[in-house]
Formats: structure tokens, sequence, C-alpha cells
């Protein structure tokens, strides 16, 4: 276990290591670490894009046991790891790290290897109870390019739909009769549907 020091600590907070906003992202991961006895890989995830660019959202990707992809453990961590493409590679170096489930450690260090420098886009979303209320979590991860174009960054919330002002439309007026004069045009004001 590595010790830190209170400088390392100060240098932490200082380095922009906080929740993000959130929204959809271009990711790039800065560093991972493991922590075997909780499952847990920690991501530091760089924004690369948008008006967010250069700020770190820490993350925490849970690899579940075997026994837990089938009780749905598993579709959290493929939506997770999804963008990051073809991965099958590392999975079989992970297995021949841990090939009995004693060394967890060796099996996250490799796939912690195997993130770093990857670039994917992703959606950043914040706790929102509990103790780790207001950090960062990945809700999920697509290949380059397939959840992010234009201007990235913090997901504006939605627009109320805009309320139409009554419209006036002018009613056809009556054939005149050939006896009567022309007849006055009528106005009638009709509410408009908002789309």
């Amino acid at each position: 276990m590595t010790s830190m020091g209170w400088d390392d600590l100060y240098a932490e907070v200082q380095s922009g290591v906080t929740g993000v906003e959130e929204g959809n992202y271009r990711l790039k991961v800065v560093s991972a670490r493991p922590r075997a006895q909780s499952r847990l890989l920690f991501l530091n995830l760089g924004i690369q894009a948008g008006p967010l660019a250069g700020k770190v959202a820490e993350v925490k990707l849970y690899l579940p046991k075997p026994e837990q992809i089938s009780e749905g453990s598993g579709f959290y961590f493929r939506k997770r790891i999804a963008g990051f493409g073809d991965l099958s590679a590392t999975f079989a170096a992970m297995g021949q790290a841990d090939p009995d489930g004693t060394n967890v450690e060796g099996a996250l260090t490799v796939l912690a290897t195997a993130l770093v420098e990857k670039e994917v886009d992703g959606r950043i979303e914040l706790v929102k109870e509990g103790e780790y209320a207001g950090t960062n979590e990945l809700a999920f991860t697509a290949p380059l390019g397939t959840l992010v174009e234009g201007p990235m960054g913090p997901t504006a919330p939605p627009a109320a739909a805009p309320t139409a002002a009554p419209a006036v439309v002018a009613a056809p007026a009556p054939a005149p009769s050939p006896a009567a004069a022309p007849a006055a045009v009528q106005t009638v004001t009709v509410a408009a549907e908002p789309f």
C-alpha cells in the first residue's frame, strides 16, 4: 500500500478531481487504480473538449463476480465498458492473471493498464443520494463520435415548450348576395396547439 502525505492530499484536492456536471463528454482515461478488496477500479477520466475540457471526473468501475453476472451486475458493467471496443485480449489476460479468483488485484491491474490512454464518449452523472452524493459516476460509454457531436459538456435542461401566442385567423366572408352590400370580415381568435 502506498502512503500519502499531507502535501500529496493537498495536491490531489488542487488537481481538479471533483464532481463535474452531468453530461455527455469525450473522455480519456488519464489513470486507473485497482482496489481489489472491493472489486473496484477507480478511473480518472479527463474531459477532452467542450467547456469543461481539462477537468477530471473520478468514477469507479465495479468488476462483478462471475456469479453476479446473471444477477444484473454484468449489465451495468457492460454498459460502462462498451465504448472501449474489443477487450477480449484484455479479459483473456485477466483470466491468466487470476485463474482461480484469488488474484483479483492482478486481474484489475491488467484491466487498468489496458484502459489508460483510451478515449471514449461517455455519460457522466452525479450520485443523487447517500454518502457519495455529489460525486461522479460513469453511466455508460460509447465509441468515439457516436454519443457526442458538436459542443460537448453539461446537458442543459430541456427548454420549456414554447407557448404560442393565439393566432388571429380571418374567417372567410360569406358570399355577398346580389342585393346586399359586401359583408365585413370577421376575425376569430384560435389558440394554436404547442408542438
